[in-house]
């Protein structure tokens, strides 16, 4: 099950940071193992649905959109993680978490392209104040899995 609690995080680090990032930090995922397993326990996700973040991003958006509720599951484990890990409070996005790990992560270079901290500012406002935590964590994901792939 530890292989299946890291490739379960690597696939949603594939999902949240761009594939620029993920080069550099691919042996680094950004939930610890506990986090992953423990969210896929609770919300009784496999590996296999979790696979659906591994998709091209123009796919998994696509699909993710055209029927959100099927995906209700991938939503409540994204909260979860997210919870878990200090990046969500409630149905709230901690943006400034995000970015002071990432800036930790990167020695302080994140600041050279602001794009990133644009990305998850404007991805946790296009939340719209909703409480559902597990819907404002797939909005939050989607967001930023379309703003990467634009950007490339």
């Amino acid at each position: 099950m530890k292989n299946s609690a890291f490739l379960a995080s690597f696939i949603l680090y594939c999902g949240l940071f761009s594939q620029n990032v993920i080069v550099s930090h691919a042996k680094r995922p950004p939930f610890p193992p506990e986090i992953i397993h423990d969210c896929m326990d609770r919300e009784n996700i496999t590996t296999k649905e979790l696979m659906i973040l591994d998709s091209s991003p123009v796919e998994t958006i696509k699909l993710v959109d055209s029927n959100r509720e099927d995906f209700r599951n991938i939503g409540c484990f994204l909260a979860c993680a997210f919870q878990q890990h200090g990046d969500m409070s409630g149905s709230t996005m901690n943006v400034q978490t995000m970015i002071d790990r990432m800036h930790g992560m990167h020695h302080g270079h994140i600041d050279a392209n602001p794009f990133f901290a644009n990305a998850l500012q404007t991805c946790a406002d296009s939340l719209g104040g909703t409480d559902d935590e597990c819907e404002a964590a797939l909005t939050f994901h989607m967001c930023l899995m379309e703003a990467f792939h634009n950007r490339s």
